[in-house]
């Protein structure tokens, strides 16, 4: 399916009720792939957690009722989506990226099995070829979610992350899996993906200190998720997903509400 009636399925979504969406797209289910944020959500040990005070909550002077809160936060906090000027100077922040980076049909890398024998694993070419063994090679315009079978320990930070601890101390003992930085080359050169996401809080780990997948990644234009939901509940093709960040002018990333359409037929694509 080309681009543009990619963007055209994408604005049905948005725009008409559950009897277009079914003209569209047939039977199916929609997935939410994004975490709550609140005071449980998982943060970067450096990064400034997710915080929601109340403002105004209960009966107003004038006798109606009113809630409105303050949040703050890292731009990396919970789900969110990494634009490439993060680890590229020069690199394109959020504002910048094209909507149809943002949406496209998924294919899921289930990388559950390496990681459960190495709690720092890199993935591999050999796993996106073995992928491609089973499925066929990566379609273009793809974007492309890896399952390292994390996000149904969420919100434990000891699980999901390694450690509860922050600052310095908490980057030491941060243990989570990763994209080795071969794999991050050959996706960016040798297949057309829009979009790399996985279930965990770094593309990089201590393996790979110098965020070397985050600037191959970024360098050629392709954005990042971290810190998805849900991800068993996709197919390993044929979902239609969008996931769109917060619009913040000159952000390096934001939080973002990742959401994916399973049709009932199994791993094929709606026409």
């Amino acid at each position: 399916m080309r681009v543009n009636n990619l963007v055209r399925l994408a604005f049905a979504i948005l725009l008409f009720p559950a009897c277009a969406l079914a003209q569209d797209f047939g039977e199916g289910r929609w997935i939410d792939l994004t975490h709550d944020f609140s005071d449980e959500t998982i943060s970067h040990p450096r990064g400034q957690p997710f915080v929601h005070t109340p403002s105004v909550v209960g009966m107003t002077p004038g006798g109606f009722y009113m809630a409105t809160y303050n949040y703050s936060g890292s731009e990396h906090v919970g789900t969110h989506l990494d634009a490439p000027v993060h680890f590229f100077e020069g690199g394109k922040s959020i504002e910048q990226l094209s909507l149809q980076r943002f949406m496209g049909y998924v294919i899921v890398i289930d990388i559950k099995e390496q990681v459960s024998a190495d709690r720092e694993y890199l993935v591999t070419v050999d796993d996106v070829l073995d992928w491609e063994t089973t499925h066929g090679k990566i379609p273009d315009d793809s974007i492309v979610l890896f399952n390292m079978g994390l996000a149904k320990v969420w919100p434990d930070k000891i699980k999901y992350t390694g450690t509860d601890k922050r600052g310095n101390e908490g980057v030491a003992e941060l243990r989570n899996p990763g994209i080795h930085k071969d794999t991050a080359m050959f996706l960016s050169t040798k297949r057309r993906i829009k979009l790399v996401g996985l279930d965990t809080t770094s593309f990089d780990n201590a393996k790979q200190p110098d965020r070397r997948s985050h600037q191959i990644f970024f360098e050629h234009d392709i954005p990042g998720i971290e810190n998805v939901a849900n991800i068993d509940a996709l197919p390993a093709t044929g979902a239609f997903m969008i996931a769109l960040p917060m619009k913040i002018k000159d952000g390096s990333a934001a939080p973002v509400r990742v959401i994916a359409f399973v049709p009932d037929n199994g791993d094929q694509q709606p026409e």
